[in-house]
């Protein structure tokens, strides 16, 4: 998706977690030693094994040491044995292993995985992890009832998608601080609320902190598609007010409007309540804004990271036309 921030959380989201779940479900070792009379004893890795070797690495780690951030019971699990057998400081040595020293260190990675499982599989750890996931699943069920409740009341509607963040020169540490983004957030909405960009019927933002980007808001907005055109203008007109007036020359955004051909199921411009597909579209948004916290949370004292509008009061009898649920 175009405005996406890839970096090491992403990396962390897509290649740990799924190795961590493997190692969890499987019961074989994943290490041994390769004995031959013509030769030292050398390490055997199972396939698993060697992605287990292989993401033992710095760059997956740090971001456990980063207070700001609440991570996923599994990665905890993962990061806590590593540390207890203190792998990420010898992971180098393993490559090169040979001869008498092999049986020890198959015994101590195969320790590791054990006990890698056998936190992963306790009780504590079940209701931690059910613990984690219940605000994820919250907000996912909450916002997407709150995208069908303004469809169930609204034909069409004009539907922008706008990444707002600051100037490169403002990232660093000591420049935007959550309360700058707070209040610039607060701004912004209450500019759009008074109707400065056309009719607004709802909205819903997401809060995150990126290695490249710092401190950025994914923008989801609604405005009354019987009122407002222009998509891609009205989202320019939104982040240049963002840019100059908002931040006052901080900021920075990107247009996802501008982009809608790149996306496979396109769930912004104008879209009628019937249009299956681009309701899937925004689905997809909805999951998008909300999925990465599965594996790690931008988690501050006192710093909401996610929010919408109210929600609509629905009547029990509605007049007119029928309408298609999605």
């Amino acid at each position: 998706m175009p405005g996406v921030e890839y970096d090491r959380r992403v990396g962390l989201a897509l290649k740990i977690l799924p190795l961590v779940r493997e190692v969890i479900a499987s019961d074989e070792g994943l290490f041994s030693i390769d004995s031959d009379d013509d030769r030292w004893d050398e390490l055997k890795s199972t396939l698993l094994g060697r992605r287990f070797l292989r993401y033992i690495r710095n760059e997956y780690f740090e971001i456990a040491d980063n207070s700001e951030y609440c991570l996923n019971p599994y990665f905890e699990a993962f990061s806590s044995c590593i540390n207890r057998y203190d792998l990420l400081n010898n992971i180098g040595l393993v490559d090169s292993v040979w001869g008498g020293r092999v049986k020890e260190v198959v015994r101590v990675l195969n320790a590791c995985v054990d006990d890698i499982r056998s936190e992963a599989r306790s009780v504590a750890f079940k209701k931690r992890l059910k613990s984690y996931r219940r605000s994820v699943t919250e907000n996912y069920n909450e916002l997407n009832s709150y995208v069908n409740d303004l469809f169930n009341l609204h034909a069409r509607m004009l539907v922008l998608r706008v990444d707002l963040s600051y100037l490169e020169a403002f990232r660093v540490e000591g420049g935007i601080t959550f309360d700058d983004a707070w209040q610039h957030r607060s701004s912004l909405l209450k500019d759009l609320n008074k109707g400065r960009f056309g009719h607004l019927l709802g909205y819903a933002w997401k809060l995150e902190k990126g290695e490249r980007k710092g401190l950025h808001y994914h923008l989801l907005l609604f405005f009354d598609g019987a009122q407002v055109r222009q998509d891609v203008v009205l989202a320019r007109m939104i982040g240049e007010h963002w840019n100059t007036e908002v931040t006052e020359g901080r900021g920075s955004y990107y247009n996802c409007n501008a982009f809608k051909k790149s996306y496979e199921r396109c769930g912004i411009g104008m879209i009628s309540h019937t249009d299956a597909l681009a309701r899937e579209g925004i689905r997809k948004i909805v999951l998008y804004m909300t999925k990465l916290d599965e594996y790690f949370k931008l988690s501050v004292p006192g710093v909401r990271c996610f929010g919408k509008g109210v929600r609509p009061n629905i009547p029990h009898i509605r007049r007119g036309r029928p309408r298609v649920v999605a």
